[in-house]
């Protein structure tokens, strides 16, 4: 009987054991995340290099501000992403940048906001600790204020010097204003005779036939599916940039959805461009690597979007038909 006792016991203390290191192992499933900045004191205008790192699963998405995120009262001058390892494990990433503020005093570089979702759908936010800056003036000792401007100096000059300084000037500025004139209107023509003499095809059809060769590519097949959204990816900013009016292939995906928000795009068409977008930058930054049957899907919702979006040209009605409206 007080063996069996003893047995029960025994059983007990380790599954309470068990679940106390399932919780820890759950607790631990957090990212971890650390900022740094080379120094804590600067003049008005120095630039401070400040580095975020996080450690995180190896299921875990790192979702970093954008770049337009408010970073009062400084200033950001440049950022840069780093993927820094990616084992089966864990993954590492840091964020570098270079900040920079314009006002005197005791400031505090604002705590930063990350993101991060696993693969089973969880999300959450961690935060980065505030750093105390202190802001010296370049002024410094009897310096504390600029000086006076000193009253002009007059200087004699005859009735005959100072009408040829007019004379001058204004030949010289009629003569650069004709220069201009006749190099806006020589550029004008030969702009109009390149597109008499080559006319551009329409975006839809550039899109369609990079799809097609990269199709015949068959990168997914040989297993360089990176290679495969990068060249996708530049195909599709290329096209949309092309038929809706604006700069789309050097911009980030923070960037182009902000720029399709000023845009007459239909909600549709927005939703379709940022969520591609967003898949291709988690193969392309976050080395995820999706299914194979999954980029196809890919592959194909990009060739769809250009079917379905793409500016036919005018009826005999003069009425326009198909697409989205630009």
């Amino acid at each position: 009987m007080i063996r069996r006792n003893k047995t029960r016991i025994a059983m007990i203390l380790i599954m309470t054991a068990g679940l106390s290191t399932t919780g820890n192992r759950a607790a631990g499933e957090e990212p971890h995340v650390q900022v740094t900045v080379d120094r804590n004191r600067i003049h008005v205008g120095d630039p401070i290099r400040m580095t975020i790192s996080i450690n995180a699963p190896e299921d875990t998405r790192i979702i970093f501000p954008c770049d337009s995120m408010e970073f009062d009262p400084f200033v950001v001058l440049d950022r840069t992403h780093r993927v820094l390892s990616n084992s089966e494990e864990s993954i590492s990433e840091s964020l570098e940048l270079i900040v920079s503020a314009y006002q005197t005093g005791d400031l505090e570089i604002p705590a930063v906001e990350i993101g991060y979702e696993t693969d089973s759908g969880q999300t959450g936010t961690v935060f980065t600790q505030p750093e105390p800056i202190r802001i010296d003036s370049v002024l410094t000792g009897q310096e504390k204020a600029p000086y006076d401007i000193k009253e002009p100096v007059s200087v004699g000059a005859s009735w005959k010097y100072k009408i040829g300084v007019v004379t001058g000037t204004a030949v010289v500025l009629a003569s650069i204003a004709i220069l201009i004139a006749w190099i806006r209107r020589r550029r004008k023509r030969f702009r109009k005779e390149i597109q008499e003499s080559e006319p551009s095809l329409p975006p839809d059809q550039v899109a369609l036939s990079a799809l097609a060769q990269l199709e015949r590519d068959d990168l997914i097949s040989r297993g360089e599916i990176r290679r495969f959204y990068i060249q996708l990816m530049e195909i599709f900013k290329r096209y949309i940039g092309d038929r809706f009016g604006f700069s789309a292939v050097e911009r980030t995906t923070g960037e182009i959805r902000s720029d399709s928000l000023r845009l007459k795009i239909q909600d549709r068409d927005r939703r379709d461009i940022i969520d591609i977008l967003e898949l291709a930058d988690l193969v392309k930054f976050a080395r995820f690597q999706p299914p194979i049957h999954r980029s196809k899907e890919v592959f194909a919702a990009v060739r769809q979007f250009v079917d379905r979006t793409r500016e036919q040209s005018l009826t005999e009605t003069g009425v326009r038909t198909g697409g989205s409206v630009p």
